[in-house]
């Protein structure tokens, strides 16, 4: 299956410590997700680390552990071919992709807005399905 992006409300400023730890907004809709998805984790970007040389993953997945959320064991997270999802992330802030994403209360203010974000999502798996990416930065 191809990946797909499903917005939500943004992570803290870079200013606020630490950078990518989940605000009351983000444990709340992790909260209500996890009553009906057994094993769902929340996972915020280290905005920090999306730009520059940092050539690891820059993001953090927390797991629901005695009502709170608790960063995952980092051993237990496997990413698939980081650089050429790098790469992909690079190219789609190139092009600015995230003006086009719509959440679902955009969708509820105009049902014509596609909030499963069709348009973003089929490039962004033509980008990772895309054999001759550069993966090599």
């Amino acid at each position: 299956p191809l990946p797909s992006l499903t917005p939500s409300f943004p992570s803290p400023p870079p200013s606020a410590p630490p950078a990518c730890s989940p605000n009351l907004v983000a444990t709340k809709i992790g909260d209500r997700v996890a009553e009906h998805m057994r094993g769902a984790v929340l996972i915020m970007l280290d905005n920090g680390k999306l730009s520059g040389e940092y050539s690891g993953p820059a993001v953090v997945v927390y797991e629901r552990q005695d009502n709170r959320w608790t960063p995952k064991d980092k051993n237990l997270v496997m990413w698939r071919d980081w650089a050429g999802t790098r790469q992909a992330l690079r190219e789609m802030m190139a092009a600015r992709a995230y003006r086009l994403l719509v959440d679902f209360d955009d969708h509820l203010d105009d049902i014509r807005r596609d909030w499963a974000n069709g348009a973003v999502n089929q490039r962004l798996g033509e980008l990772t399905l895309t054999p001759d990416v550069d993966t090599d930065s």
